[in-house]
């Protein structure tokens, strides 16, 4: 495809040195682009002995995991870049586009999300060279390309007219990456006293919260208030409540009442608190809670089941039964990139069991992380 389109925009000639090219740029030409060496920072990808995380960013953790770069912005490099940018050169797009997965991190990435122009400078360019290099990154990585994770709020000054320590603050709050339930309706089941209704309203969705204690139900709304975030409230059992939008929520999130096992490390009392008789009545209301919200759920919509418990009877197994029941739901398995890493608390199946033996430290004080379950299930 590069080797067609170089032919018919530039008839055969290397955009650089103008010489004989059956692609874009000749071999000679291809050979000189600055491509960075082995030896770089993971994070900042700057030259760094052996290619360890280098001195700045282990004192000044940058706030992004790594940097993927293909050239240094040095001849012939440039030119390609200022054509591209500034001449509306659109053939050396593609080009680019496959320099970048070159460096073979592309496996850690889960979207192309290109850097969207203000609307002033896309109308006056009529085109976003960011844009169109990631069309390229995500058809040669096989990624999903998904501009719509990033939007401009701000028009700024052109970066190029600033001196650098300008630069940063010019484009500070200019951009907005808005949530992936952003829009959405989503019911939060069993939802007071509101940690996560609050979170998934600041997120931008659309959220419903049901619970059938009124005080608890008060003091939500009363954190809602005082957070500033609004969301539409319903006193009553989750287990029974049907009154729902027609065609079924976006997502739910269960948040189970159980025995709370989990919080054994912090709350020791739970051990001695608890009685085997209150099992069997809180198993029986986490399944009907189950079932009760596949049938909320819209046809593709996401239902997030999770307990604060250690018991696998109040996790593994409560979602183990509801698939074998033949429910309209299958599990969409975590992936271990979605947890910063953490493979040991994802399970065989790909459910998110942490342990308190997990993230161990020499100060004990330090180490471990609270009993929890969680499942993600989609309707089918």
């Amino acid at each position: 495809m590069l080797k067609t389109i170089g032919s018919l925009l530039f008839g055969g000639s290397c955009f650089l040195c103008r010489g004989k090219a059956d692609a874009i740029l000749c071999r000679a030409c291809n050979a000189d682009l600055p491509r960075l060496g082995a030896n770089l920072c993971p994070r900042c990808a700057l030259a760094s002995p052996g290619g360890a995380v280098c001195g700045r960013c282990l004192t000044q953790p940058p706030a992004y995991d790594a940097t993927q770069a293909a050239l240094a912005y040095a001849f012939p490099a440039d030119v390609l870049v200022q054509a591209l940018k500034f001449r509306g050169e659109l053939a050396l797009a593609p080009f680019l586009g496959t320099l970048l997965p070159e460096s073979d991190s592309s496996k850690d990435v889960d979207f192309i999300v290109p850097v969207p122009l203000s609307t002033q400078r896309l109308r006056s360019r009529g085109y976003n060279q960011a844009l169109e290099i990631a069309r390229q990154v995500a058809k040669t990585t096989g990624r999903p390309l998904a501009p719509e994770l990033c939007e401009r709020r701000l028009d700024t000054a052109v970066q190029m007219d600033l001196p650098l320590e300008e630069r940063a603050k010019n484009v500070r709050g200019a951009f907005y990456c808005p949530s992936l339930v952003g829009g959405k309706t989503i019911a939060d089941l069993c939802a007071a006293p509101g940690g996560k209704t609050a979170q998934l309203a600041q997120a931008g969705a659309r959220v419903v919260a049901v619970d059938r204690s009124p005080g608890r139900m008060a003091r939500l709304r009363d954190n809602l208030a005082r957070l500033h975030l609004e969301a539409e409230t319903v006193v009553a059992d989750a287990a029974e409540w049907s009154d729902g939008p027609a065609g079924g929520f976006d997502g739910i999130l269960l948040d189970a009442p159980c025995t709370s096992t989990g919080t054994i490390r912090r709350h020791p009392d739970v051990a001695w608190l608890r009685q085997e008789a209150e099992f069997a009545p809180l198993t029986a209301r986490q399944r009907r809670l189950l079932r009760q919200a596949v049938s909320l759920l819209k046809p593709g919509g996401t239902l997030v089941y999770c307990t604060c418990s250690l018991e696998a009877d109040e996790g593994e197994e409560a979602i183990a039964e509801l698939l074998a029941s033949g429910a309209a739901v299958r599990r969409a398995p975590i992936d271990a990139g979605e947890v910063a890493g953490l493979s040991e608390i994802v399970t065989a199946q790909g459910d998110l069991r942490t342990l308190p033996c997990h993230l161990p430290n020499p100060d004990p004080r330090l180490g471990g992380l609270d009993g929890f379950y969680a499942a993600r299930l989609v309707k089918i």
